[in-house]
């Protein structure tokens, strides 16, 4: 996936989503092209794929409201191996 560090690369087992409030949010799922989503757009995790989502410029502040779903006494997510 584009070179990324494993340690940054994550998986979540249930619903979550990403509301692009400003900037730029770029995506890198396992087995698709890198997708870019920017204000006013959403972006719905993958549930059970590895995935990395960052902001890759520095030069422009990235906001992102993130909503996730998860069962009471679980994790966020999990770092892919």
């Amino acid at each position: 996936m584009h070179g990324a560090p494993k340690a940054f690369i994550l998986t979540v087992d249930e619903r979550a989503s990403n509301d692009v409030l400003e900037g730029r949010f770029t995506v890198d799922e396992q087995g698709k092209p890198r997708q870019t989503f920017t204000a006013g757009q959403l972006y719905e995790e993958p549930i059970g794929t590895p995935m990395q989502a960052r902001n890759i410029g520095a030069s422009e502040q990235l906001k992102v409201v993130l909503f996730q779903v998860h069962r009471h006494g679980e994790p966020l997510a999990y770092r892919a191996e």
